[in-house]
């Protein structure tokens, strides 16, 4: 997953039950990471912005 534009937000990643599985801080502008979680729904939210991704 690639986050831009969110230097210095937190990136959290929910399970569908509403679990946080994961909370990093952004501390760059252009920022890649590696989703290791089971396939399946997971909700991303960074700073603001909050997305429904599909993992295969």
């Amino acid at each position: 997953m690639r986050v831009t534009g969110a230097q210095n937000c937190t990136l959290e990643v929910f399970d569908i039950t509403g679990k946080c599985v994961m909370s990093v801080r952004v501390e760059s502008n252009d920022k890649s990471f590696t989703l290791t979680m089971r396939k399946g729904w997971y909700i991303v939210r960074v700073g603001k912005v909050t997305r429904k991704v599909l993992l295969p």
